[in-house]
């Protein structure tokens, strides 16, 4: 479980490149993310469930080991795309209790594939 008190304020915005290489505007993706949720698991007292619906925990290799292969936590971009676009992603984070714009982050670009691909 990820320790909600360490997370900064923030919002993700997304922008997207058409396949002929045009870049739209920032269009905001996310409402401003102060924590992230957690429910106690039933089967072990210290055992929590990602309950968010903005995250994601993945792996980028399956095992039926869970300490063989690292967990990550992912963004989880719920706003529509259009297939074949790509889209990047920037992340700002806030100071509290002002709200001012503290840093932001930049992702790489990330490309659209159909579902059952």
């Amino acid at each position: 479980m990820i320790d909600s008190s360490v997370i900064k304020p923030f919002l993700v915005y997304r922008q997207a490149r058409s396949p002929e290489g045009s870049t739209g505007s920032w269009v905001q993706v996310s409402s401003l993310i102060k924590s992230i949720f957690w429910e106690r698991s039933g089967i072990k007292i210290s055992a929590s469930i990602l309950s968010d619906p903005y995250f994601a925990m993945y792996r980028h290799e399956y095992s039926l080991d869970k300490e063989a292969i690292p967990w990550h936590l992912a963004f989880v971009d719920r706003y529509p795309y259009i297939q074949g676009y790509d889209y990047r992603y920037q992340t700002v984070t806030f100071s509290e209790p002002q709200h001012a714009i503290k840093s932001w982050h930049l992702s790489d670009w990330v490309s659209t594939t159909p579902v059952n691909e």
